[in-house]
């Protein structure tokens, strides 16, 4: 039995009862972290966009479409909402961001056929897990290659391949196809583009498309993960097939899971904070720093450190100059800041970006392959604050507040980034109901319950 038919097999014989009650806990924590995403990106102009892109497509009355009430067919429905999920930078992250594409693939196929909030539990569990280990296992070396998360396909594969109940044998060849149908590019990182947004979309719609054209008896490759010319040996630089069942059922990757408090590529606020603690310790200010150099895994820095003068949202986002001239200057990193026309074109915020440089360090970069829980020294970084008087300044950057292993947030301070980010599509009090849903979720008969709060 290969890794691909073991991942299958644990997907189909996940039981409810078999899950810690921590488990089921950050399941929950990550739908309703999700759904918050979904609404605060919802009106944004490239998701309205995706919207109207489907509405025009028209398809059978399936799934809603959030925010705005829409039904579509269960893909488009998916595709749309995971646009949402992924629009904004503030959808979960750790392994590989599975909120954005698996829960809009989980409870889109779970409100067509009446799911319970039990197996959508479930099944954004078994994604989580499938998605995190073979991130994990290629220690997302794809990146190298200039692939943007290509593995973002088997997660929804696995959700919507759960909610159907589908055996092993038929996750086989869901995950076989979902493999054909992997791709994104990291392109946006250097030049910019929105086009980011529709790679959790795409994955969404092409996984449940994969378990609906299993179910009617297409084929695949039953060895798509570890095969010769499969997954990992095409996108991955370097790779390991250890960690795709290693602890499998034991060890829960969902708990690795961290919730964004910044509004930025997940890169980016370790060293943020670097910085700002260093200004507050030395009481010093922008105007004192000659420049900035930071030190970091080789990805990363190319990842994050390409573009200065972005020229829209997705290029400011993945800005470290850019978002370390918002911090210093302006004092700000909150959402507006980074959808703020005009802050793209500061002088002072372009000014001080000009004084960042980031550099790849060898001894920042992780080994490829090691093992899984709180893996997060890719994010790592050396923050070199040169100042004007001659004195030079170095702190070592560590994950940020929301997380492992470091602060993880609160229930309660979840559930403030939810009320805020539903805050401005929805009334506070519909906002308090989908949160008191969403925690009683597992007694739910149906996940329709719940997506009738989503929309306005």
């Amino acid at each position: 039995m290969g890794p691909t038919r073991e991942l299958a097999e644990f997907v189909s014989r996940l039981e409810y009862d078999q899950l810690p009650a921590e488990v089921i806990s950050k399941a929950k924590e990550c739908v309703l972290d999700q759904l918050g995403v979904q609404l605060v990106a919802s009106p944004m102009e490239w998701s309205r966009i995706a919207y109207s892109t489907v509405r025009a497509l028209g398809g059978n009355p399936e799934s809603t479409i959030v925010n705005y009430g829409d039904k579509t067919s269960v893909p488009n429905a998916a595709f749309v909402n995971a646009t949402f999920g992924h629009g904004c930078e503030l959808d979960d992250g750790g392994y590989g961001h599975p909120g954005c594409v698996t829960i809009p693939a989980a409870i889109a196929m779970g409100e067509k056929v009446h799911a319970t909030g039990k197996d959508v539990i479930m099944a954004v569990i078994a994604a989580y897990e499938v998605q995190s280990r073979i991130s994990v296992a290629s220690s997302q070396s794809f990146m190298k290659r200039g692939f943007h998360k290509p593995l973002f396909i088997f997660g929804p594969v696995a959700a919507a391949g759960k909610i159907l109940k589908l055996d092993t044998d038929r996750l086989v060849q869901a995950f076989g196809i979902g493999g054909s149908f992997a791709g994104g590019l990291r392109q946006f990182s250097k030049s910019g583009g929105e086009v980011k947004r529709l790679h959790a979309g795409h994955a969404a719609c092409s996984g449940i498309l994969s378990v609906l054209l299993t179910e009617r008896g297409f084929t695949a490759p039953p060895d798509i993960l570890e095969g010769e010319s499969g997954f990992l040996r095409a996108f991955a630089e370097t790779y390991s097939l250890e960690p795709l069942t290693k602890g499998l059922g034991k060890e829960f990757l969902i708990l690795q899971t961290g919730f964004k408090i910044y509004a930025c590529c997940g890169a980016i606020p370790p060293v943020m904070e670097a910085v700002l603690r260093m200004a507050e310790a030395n009481k010093i200010g922008a105007g004192d720093i000659e420049h900035i150099t930071v030190k970091m895994d080789s990805v990363t820095a190319d990842h994050v450190g390409s573009i200065y003068e972005p020229h829209d949202t997705a290029g400011a986002q993945f800005s470290l100059p850019f978002t370390l001239g918002l911090a210093l200057v302006k004092g700000r990193v909150d959402l507006g800041a980074y959808l703020d026309e005009s802050l793209r074109e500061d002088p002072e915020v372009l000014g001080f970006a000009r004084k960042v440089v980031t550099e790849a360090d060898p001894e920042l970069s992780p080994p490829f392959g090691e093992h899984m829980p709180g893996r997060h020294d890719n994010w790592t970084g050396k923050v070199i604050l040169s100042l004007k008087d001659g004195r030079q300044l170095e702190e070592l950057s560590y994950p940020c507040k929301g997380f492992p292993p470091g602060d993880p947030l609160s229930w309660q301070e979840l559930v403030q980034k939810f009320e805020d980010n539903a805050a401005s599509v929805m009334p506070g009090k519909q906002a308090q109901l989908i949160v008191k849903t969403v925690e009683r979720l597992e007694t739910l008969g149906d996940v329709s319950e719940l997506v009738a709060h989503l929309c306005v």
